[in-house]
């Protein structure tokens, strides 16, 4: 039966010599490094955040005192604030003023609220002259048709020249004929239509016989024709004997303009053959009750 070899202790000590003179005969090798750590970034500070901003310490802060200039911006003029220090601030005023510079509607401006209500239309004023103008025809010196002069209320009028507003018709060595449209033309024919001109009881005897005058309303011109030592007096709308001064008139009250919608319903105008036309004819029945309130008076308080 095979059996294992059993080593001396000889031999053991040849083997221990032999591995320790080749372990001597290896060159020596450095340890092994240890794995390399990877680096670690530092924290962002203030000055890395704003590189061009210089962070101040808290005791220059809380020394800080802002100086008092006018403001330039909406912030007004305060610097202090415990939340951002005065460089800070100092960099937002800037910002914001750049802005509102720049911005399309200033800051300044405002919106007008204010409401344009609808006034009433202002009724005009009656013009006229305060004492009417007279017409005395004092003398007439005529030689000829193209040859002739006359003296109207002390002015000179001569067949080659004429200063007044008044215009000769003809002129005769007995009379001359006139027209005068006067400026105030509206005046006359209200008054003629209302009858305001000046009473002729108190003259009566002065009124000349035939009068000979007359006032167009369409035109607003007078035509009149006088004789020597006669007056054509506007304010009375006459004509007398001798010389008359212009009385005072009344003024007229001015007449409101009429309302939208005032309409009577009984108005009738009479047609061409006579036969009157109902001018509501054609008006629905919320038309004719409009027109019927438009014409009730409005109660007073």
């Amino acid at each position: 039966m095979f059996k294992p070899a059993t080593l001396r202790p000889f031999s053991l000590f040849l083997l221990a010599g032999a591995y320790g003179a080749y372990a001597t005969a290896q060159p020596a090798q450095a340890p092994a490094a240890a794995p390399a750590t990877p680096a670690v970034e530092a924290a962002p500070t203030a000055a890395t955040l704003l590189p061009s901003i210089n962070v101040e310490s808290t005791e220059q802060a809380a020394s800080f005192t802002p100086p008092v200039q006018e403001a330039t911006t909406s912030m007004g003029t305060t610097r202090f604030s415990i939340f951002f220090s005065p460089v800070q601030m100092r960099a937002l005023e800037q910002a914001l003023g750049e802005y509102e510079r720049n911005a399309p509607v200033s800051s300044e401006e405002k919106t007008d609220l204010t409401v344009d209500f609808a006034q009433p239309a202002e009724v005009p004023k009656i013009v006229e002259p305060d004492p009417y103008p007279v017409f005395y025809l004092s003398s007439i010196a005529y030689r000829a048709a193209n040859d002739w002069s006359i003296w109207v209320s002390g002015h000179k009028i001569t067949s080659q020249k004429n200063s007044t507003d008044l215009q000769v018709l003809s002129v005769s060595p007995t009379q001359v004929s006139f027209a005068w449209k006067p400026v105030y033309a509206e005046a006359i024919t209200k008054r003629k239509s209302k009858n305001l001109f000046a009473s002729t009881t108190e003259i009566t005897n002065k009124l000349s016989k035939p009068a000979r005058f007359n006032f167009d309303d369409t035109a607003g011109v007078a035509t009149f024709t006088l004789r020597p030592n006669q007056t054509f007096a506007p304010a009375y709308m006459n004509s007398f004997e001798g010389f008359v001064e212009s009385p005072k008139l009344a003024p007229m009250a001015p007449e409101e303009p009429a309302a939208a919608g005032d309409a009577s319903l009984s108005e009738v105008k009479p047609a061409a053959n006579g036969k009157p036309i109902d001018t509501t004819a054609n008006m629905s029945t919320q038309e004719k009750i409009n027109a019927q309130l438009a014409r009730q008076p409005v109660p007073r308080n």
